[in-house]
């Protein structure tokens, strides 16, 4: 849509991936035309003219795992530089904890350390975020953090669970308001705020006040406001 979703146009089905019938898990832009999109078995595609046409990135994004799905989100800053983290799922046993980077609109890509320097380097990214001035912050499915002050060039681990109350907690989400507060959500009611651009986090409510302390959060959003 280019009137902000009034009316719709439909894409070349995969985006020109190179898989038609691919599920497509994400899509990000860095705001100035360039947009990624992210699908299963390691397929992505990359627009330079605002997602009207699409051409197909190196399965996998890095070239000695051709084979990965991708389980995450494709998040890209308003300076072209872009951060994908990606899964494999072989047989649904295996996850390794692959990650990719590029520092020129995704033209090209680069192989970040497995693991992004977490304890575990196979935990399943479940989500990574920015504010667009360097600080970088990934989450995983078993409590695993990490985190980036350089764009994403290296990477410090975080305290399993981010402090939640819960080391192992399934972190589904993390969001920024780019003026240094964060908030990550997980499984089993768990939250974590940081105040600091993500170097420190400490548990919120458990359910969040929502009236579930268990409850099962899958997103979180910020206005940018407070």
């Amino acid at each position: 849509s280019t009137d902000n979703g009034a009316t719709w146009t439909a894409l070349p089905l995969g985006l020109n991936s190179g898989s038609p019938n691919i599920y497509l898990y994400s899509v990000a832009t860095n705001n100035t035309g360039t947009w990624i999109a992210v699908a299963a078995s390691g397929y992505a595609a990359r627009s330079t003219d605002n997602g009207a046409t699409w051409s197909p990135l190196p399965v996998g994004l890095i070239e000695n795992n051709p084979y990965l799905t991708v389980n995450t989100i494709c998040e890209s800053q308003k300076n072209g530089n872009t951060i994908v983290a990606l899964v494999t799922g072989y047989s649904g046993t295996t996850i390794d904890g692959y990650a990719s980077r590029s520092t020129d609109g995704g033209n090209t890509w680069t192989i970040l350390p497995k693991g992004l320097n977490m304890v575990s380097t196979t935990a399943g990214f479940t989500w990574v975020a920015t504010d667009s001035a360097g600080v970088w912050v990934v989450v995983t499915d078993v409590g695993h953090a990490s985190r980036s002050i350089d764009n994403g060039v290296t990477w410090t681990a975080l305290p399993p669970g981010l402090n939640s109350g819960l080391a192992t907690a399934a972190f589904s989400s993390v969001a920024t308001d780019g003026g240094g507060v964060w908030v990550a959500v997980a499984a089993a009611g768990r939250a974590s705020r940081s105040t600091d651009n993500g170097a420190t986090w400490t548990a919120l409510p458990q359910g969040l006040n929502s009236g579930l302390a268990t409850a099962a959060f899958s997103s979180v959003a910020t206005d940018g406001g407070g």
